[in-house]
């Protein structure tokens, strides 16, 4: 792997474990600093199959950046369509990786929290494996209640809104109620574009794979409601890095 350049440091290789060790994340003020990591094809497609398939286009190095974005913030966030379809497991967390974490004044454990209006989630998803206190639940109001009663026990639920969530409260409480000070957002596209538009994305870790499915059918990495040429939201590039021709780029957006 190779930096190319990033804050300062010294171009030239690195190893993947390495490169992104220190982000340098601040903390929120009023709610969590936002990092968005996504992978797309050169083609700007997000998704482009079943089950597994986003996760397969990127290389063993991209995995490894993905993870490490993880270990620099207190919570992960994700949508209930990408939960359902990968499954996602509550990541293992050794003793020195807690130490680690409370040295850094992280979250000694992350908080996993999954965004799902309706509330329908299946309590046997994997996630919910760990001890309760490290996951939660956000949703409305108006969730299905039977749904929400199989997942009591399971992990935490809040609600924040009545038919829409209301991602300001939501912010906000996660930086005041529960300590989340910098917080990375897997997505999907759907949940990208929301809180673009509610402006809590700070900045977006983008894999770039060399790649390109085609077809108009596939999502891209913000499926919003759009915005008009003059009011396209702006980014500045922090760093890039590459491994063969995958690309790594980390972009701070306009008014974070």
């Amino acid at each position: 792997m190779e930096r190319l350049f990033d804050r300062g440091l010294p171009a030239g290789p690195i190893d993947p474990e390495d490169a992104y060790l220190d982000l340098g994340i601040p903390p929120g003020t009023g709610r969590p600093y936002t990092v968005l990591t996504m992978i797309s094809t050169l083609d700007g497609k997000a998704v482009v199959g079943g089950k597994g398939s986003t996760w397969s286009l990127g290389t063993e190095v991209d995995h490894v950046l993905f993870q490490q974005i993880q270990r620099n913030c207190d919570a992960v966030l994700v949508g209930a369509g990408v939960m359902r379809v990968d499954d996602i497991p509550y990541p293992r967390i050794t003793p020195a990786e807690t130490r680690r974490r409370t040295d850094l004044g992280l979250r000694p454990r992350p908080l996993w929290i999954v965004i799902s209006g309706s509330g329908r989630l299946s309590p046997d998803l994997r996630l919910f494996e760990a001890d309760s206190s490290d996951t939660m639940l956000v949703t409305t109001e108006s969730a299905d209640p039977e749904a929400l009663r199989a997942l009591l026990g399971k992990t935490r639920i809040a609600a924040f809104g009545r038919q829409e969530l209301d991602f300001g409260a939501m912010g906000r409480a996660l930086r005041e109620v529960h300590g989340i000070r910098r917080l990375n957002s897997l997505g999907g596209p759907i949940l990208n574009g929301a809180m673009l538009e509610a402006g809590l994305i700070d900045e977006l870790f983008l894999t770039l794979a060399p790649k390109i499915q085609n077809g108009r059918q596939a999502v891209t990495l913000f499926e919003g409601s759009g915005r008009p040429q003059d009011q396209l939201v702006g980014a500045s590039l922090v760093s890039l890095y590459r491994s063969g021709d995958e690309l790594y780029l980390r972009y701070r957006l306009a008014g974070s």
